[in-house]
């Protein structure tokens, strides 16, 4: 996590030291910061995210990816009143929850959320503790979602 920080600073010190006028500095940048972008997502075990981030991973996934996974841990009732594309449920409160996510692919990527980051902070605990491999949380739930207007599925 240091590596990606001191990385971004540097990052950030070269962008303000190049030439702002020169249009290639702003397709440089942005493939850089691209860079940083994926090779986090491939490096980190267990984060939380704010709303954007969770999104700009999330939009990629498809209902057929083998690789990631978008896990909402809600009730089947809010689960119905509006849920991210392409997202599976689990609800948290069922007594075998565990189980259930114990059984997992645990090498699979994993974006988690619940309304307001309550339930998927801990599911992100107790899949670290099962030694999954990849969990991001939407660290402040769907009010974090509902916040910068993102749309959700019915």
């Amino acid at each position: 996590m240091k590596k990606i920080i001191s990385l971004c600073l540097c990052f950030g010190v070269l962008l303000f030291a190049g030439c702002s006028g020169e249009s290639n500095s702003k397709v440089l940048e942005s493939e850089a910061l691209k860079e940083v972008l994926e090779e986090k997502l491939d490096k980190a075990l267990f984060e939380s995210i704010s709303a954007k981030k969770f999104k700009s991973f999330t939009d990629k996934i498809t209902k057929r990816d083998k690789k990631n996974v978008i896990l909402d841990v809600r009730t089947l009732q809010e689960f119905n009143d509006g849920h991210i594309k392409n997202a599976k449920m689990l609800d948290f409160y069922k007594s075998d929850f565990a189980k259930k996510l114990s059984k997992l692919d645990k090498t699979k990527r994993y974006f988690i959320y619940c309304h307001s980051g309550n339930r998927s902070g801990q599911t992100l605990q107790l899949m670290k503790k099962m030694k999954f491999q990849q969990v991001y949380n939407l660290k402040y739930g769907m009010n974090d979602w509902h916040r910068n207007n993102f749309s959700l599925i019915k």
